[in-house]
């Protein structure tokens, strides 16, 4: 999920975002994995920052109310977040041919699903990524070391 925000905006926001993230693990924790992520990505224009938020469902996703639930609730804490520090905010529109909705605009298409009903990774117990992070670096997936790790 991408987060745009003014350029001038306090960095430590992405602190208080890590911390919000924390929190919604700890109060749901049979439905977020721990290993939610953000960052700053790159500026857009005019004058924006973009934050890349990574989180990823404990479950396979295949139930979409409880997965819309739970993404509603990681919007409304970037929602709270913002309004505590009073920075206005955009969540850039998805892109309408994304299998799962979630993508943004040049983001790579989510992975198909195969003949057994399992998207590619999948399995009887899959843990998947409905919010599909990509970045404009010609890079064709997600690689950890994008986040320092």
């Amino acid at each position: 999920m991408y987060v745009l925000i003014d350029a001038d905006a306090d960095p430590s926001i992405l602190e208080d975002i890590r911390q919000g993230l924390a929190d919604l693990h700890k109060e749901h924790p049979q439905e977020y994995l721990p290993n939610f992520r953000s960052k700053f990505d790159k500026t857009v224009a005019p004058f924006k920052l973009r934050i890349c938020v990574l989180f990823t469902y404990s479950h396979s996703g295949t139930n979409l109310s409880r997965t819309a639930m739970y993404r509603s609730k990681v919007i409304e804490m970037i929602s709270a977040v913002m309004a505590r520090r009073n920075i206005s905010y955009s969540i850039p529109p998805v892109r309408k041919d994304d299998a799962d909705g979630d993508a943004v605009p040049g983001a790579p298409k989510a992975p198909k699903p195969r003949r057994d009903g399992e998207r590619d990774g999948g399995g009887d117990n899959a843990v998947e990524t409905l919010a599909v992070i990509s970045h404009d670096d010609g890079d064709e997936g997600f690689d950890a070391g994008d986040w320092g790790e």
